[in-house]
């Protein structure tokens, strides 16, 4: 019997709010939260895919109305799940390496470059990928 490779789902700390944290659409900041777990009051996670790429997990049900609305723009209730939005990232975004190296990226990427970014939700997460260059 053949037992598949467990995802290691990575607690981080962050939000929503623009680059600037001034209450834009997009990334605020996200950050290693090495004393945090995946669970009730966890609002995202990371799971690496490959060497330079991982999928940032976003819980639903631990956002409020605004940090919701400051993901896309509009209420997540009004989107269609068969064709979702991109999510935008305005201007690169450069990550810490301590929240690079916790998700088990390769050292030295660590710039999420400015662009849209394939977004997949259910009724509990979203989920977006992003692709990690150096800087």
């Amino acid at each position: 019997m053949v037992y598949g490779q467990q995802e290691k789902i990575v607690p981080l700390s962050g939000g929503f709010g623009g680059i600037r944290c001034n209450g834009s659409v997009g990334l605020c900041n996200v950050s290693q939260n090495p004393g945090g777990k995946v669970g009730e009051a966890t609002k995202l996670s990371a799971v690496k895919i490959n060497e330079t790429s991982f999928q940032l997990i976003v819980y639903r049900k631990n956002l409020d109305s605004g940090e919701e609305l400051r993901i896309v723009g509009t209420p997540f209730s009004s989107l269609d799940s068969s064709s979702p939005p991109k999510f935008i990232v305005e201007e690169d975004f450069i990550m810490d390496g301590q929240t690079v190296q916790a998700i088990g990226l390769k050292s030295g990427y660590a710039i999420i470059p400015k662009g849209k970014y394939s977004m997949t939700f259910d009724d509990e997460k979203i989920y977006i990928t992003f692709n990690l260059e150096k800087p």
